[in-house]
């Protein structure tokens, strides 16, 4: 299988993509972590129709249509509450990333 376009990026350089680009990277060979962020905005009348549930952070105005469940705010940082809630959202879009290719999302 062919690596398609390959883009390297300088230390304090970002990328940006589309929530459908799959992508990936070799093992960070730095001493330094690699931070990666994901965020997207959508109205609340979008309906989620892939996998079985999902859930936003409403950031503005009223949610008029129950489509996500309601994330809570972080009650503080890294803690054991908000990490576990972080845990089961992302795996949880893994899931519906990820249907129908009999891949399962690594860590």
């Amino acid at each position: 299988m062919g690596r398609g376009c390959v883009l390297e990026l300088a230390a304090g350089e970002m990328s940006l993509h589309h929530v459908r680009l799959i992508h990936g990277s070799d093992p960070n060979p730095s001493k330094d972590r690699r931070i990666g962020f994901a965020i997207g905005y959508i109205p609340t009348y979008v309906l989620q129709v892939a996998g079985s549930a999902d859930s936003a952070t409403l950031v503005r105005g009223e949610d008029r249509f129950g489509h996500f469940a309601h994330e809570q705010r972080p009650d503080a940082d890294m803690s054991e509450a908000a990490v576990a809630q972080h845990a089961a959202v992302t795996g949880a879009f893994a899931q519906i990333l990820k249907r129908g290719t009999g891949r399962e999302m690594q860590a």
